[in-house]
């Protein structure tokens, strides 16, 4: 019961947050790829 209390806490998560958290790795891996194409 408390695996299945987890998992619906995680669903509604990502439901709410996982636009935003998308947004900000897509922006963390285009500055990486920045900083490591500019050290060539």
């Amino acid at each position: 019961m408390l695996a299945a209390l987890i998992g619906i806490v995680g669903a509604v998560g990502v439901m709410f947050f996982g636009e935003q958290i998308r947004d900000f790795f897509t922006e963390l891996g285009n500055k990486t790829a920045g900083v490591l194409s500019g050290s060539k």
